[in-house]
């Protein structure tokens, strides 16, 4: 009763236009209401797990605002209070990872991030009634991620061109089967993306887009045969958006996924998209296509090729098409690694912006001893954007040691960045050394 009481009121705010933040604080509400009434039931728990922890870090960075001169370095000092939740139960599956980061510099005491409102950082997974035909799957997640990667980016970077960003995802769903061969899911979704400025760029704060979706799809699969089968994805989308036009959208998908052997698979869809704007723009036509091929042997070799074309929302310059061709090898072993190509253009519908992006990441790990593990990653890519006619070249390398203990591990990393553009003022290095100690209890 208590979950479709917090449902009814999501929906109900919705529709009188609350802002998104209280949104946020209505799936917050919605998780803890089905937590507290799973673990005050009295069942006996199948699996239950709680882990407290702390990390603390030191982490030198020679260039903190990614810029060409007058480069800025500092000394920081990071410390993450965290847990870890794991219930496995007849009505509830759910897995939480929560923390606190705090971070303190040591010259430049302006960006030091201690306030309480903006240091969450976690992820949520979870699902109501998991073997029943009708359950309800929820998610949740607070990350510092970038804003636009056409701007000065680097992963490792706290201060340059980065963002909180707060996520929410509630999905009641309802599976059948019409027939021994076909199967369904009936589904409606309500997801919520928000975005806090906690850097020194205060231009974020007035850029960034929050944003409210409504889904409710229908989903069919018929096993044609043992090899083949043969599926069906319908949807419909009301999307609000503070900073673009809202819009609604109806969205189809039909194809297969056919495995030939045991280690190879095949899947392929078409479909298209209709997207009816508000604010007289009149209606968008896309198609879409998925084309994956996969290929894994047990625990060791895998290879996989992709054709992608779709759409997305950005955080700055809203709703944008695009396709990306993809391919990767992977081998898992003493000495693992992993290489992935890909070639990436984005067209957007709202601003006038096209990117175009084709790399190479590669990853290497190699077991020193049973607890000890280094690894090294190189990554290369070329950016070209129009209008404003731009190409850029961006490398990355670096690598981590790590060694672990009974409850607790050293992490030494180095992390080397270099933007190469024809516009000069956009180019940056930077070279960030951290030194991790992190204990569970």
């Amino acid at each position: 009763m208590a979950v479709i009481l917090i449902m009814v009121v999501i929906i109900d705010e919705q529709k009188q236009g609350l802002n998104v933040m209280f949104n946020f604080k209505v799936f917050v509400l919605f998780v803890v209401t089905v937590l507290i009434c799973n673990i005050t039931q009295g069942e006996a728990w199948a699996e239950f797990s709680l882990t407290p922890g702390v990390s603390i870090s030191l982490e030198y960075d020679d260039n903190l605002f990614l810029t060409d001169d007058d480069e800025v370095d500092d000394l920081s000092t990071i410390i993450v209070p965290n847990i870890s939740l794991l219930l496995r139960r007849k009505n509830l599956n759910t897995e939480l990872n929560y923390g606190l980061e705090f971070r303190k510099y040591l010259n430049e005491t302006y960006l030091d991030d201690d306030k309480l409102s903006d240091i969450h950082r976690g992820d949520l997974s979870g699902e109501l009634f998991p073997e029943s035909s009708f359950s309800i799957l929820f998610e949740g997640s607070i990350t510092r991620e970038s804003v636009d990667e056409r701007r000065s980016e680097v992963a490792e970077n706290n201060t340059a061109n980065v963002t909180n960003r707060y996520d929410g995802l509630v999905r009641p769903r309802y599976l059948y089967r019409l027939t021994p061969r076909i199967t369904g899911e009936l589904a409606y979704e309500y997801s919520t993306s928000q975005y806090g400025n906690t850097t020194s760029d205060d231009i974020f704060g007035s850029e960034t887009d929050d944003i409210v979706d409504h889904d409710v799809s229908l989903l069919m699969e018929m096993e044609y045969s043992e090899k083949l089968t043969l599926q069906v994805d319908t949807y419909y989308n009301w999307h609000e958006s503070d900073n673009f036009d809202d819009y609604e959208m109806w969205y189809g998908l039909a194809g297969f996924v056919w495995s030939p052997l045991s280690d190879l698979s095949l899947e392929a869809k078409a479909g298209g998209a209709i997207t009816n704007v508000d604010g007289d723009k009149g209606n968008l036509k896309d198609s879409v296509y998925r084309l994956i091929l996969d290929y894994s042997q047990p625990e060791k070799l895998s290879f996989s090729t992709s054709y992608t074309k779709d759409f997305t929302t950005s955080v700055d310059d809203g709703r944008y098409k695009w396709w990306e061709v993809a391919g990767g090898v992977s081998y898992e072993d003493r000495l693992s690694g992993s290489i992935r190509t890909y070639y990436r253009e984005n067209t957007y519908q709202f601003v006038e912006r096209e990117d175009e992006v084709y790399g190479v990441d590669t990853e290497i790990g190699y077991d020193l001893t049973e607890k000890s593990v280094a690894e090294f990653f190189a990554d290369y890519s070329q950016r070209k954007y129009r209008p404003i006619t731009e190409k850029a070249d961006r490398y990355r390398v670096g690598f981590s040691l790590t060694r672990s203990f009974k409850n607790s591990s050293i992490i030494l990393r180095y992390a080397f960045n270099d933007n190469d553009s024809d516009i000069d003022i956009n180019d940056y290095r930077s070279n960030i050394i951290t030194l991790s100690y992190s204990v569970q209890f």
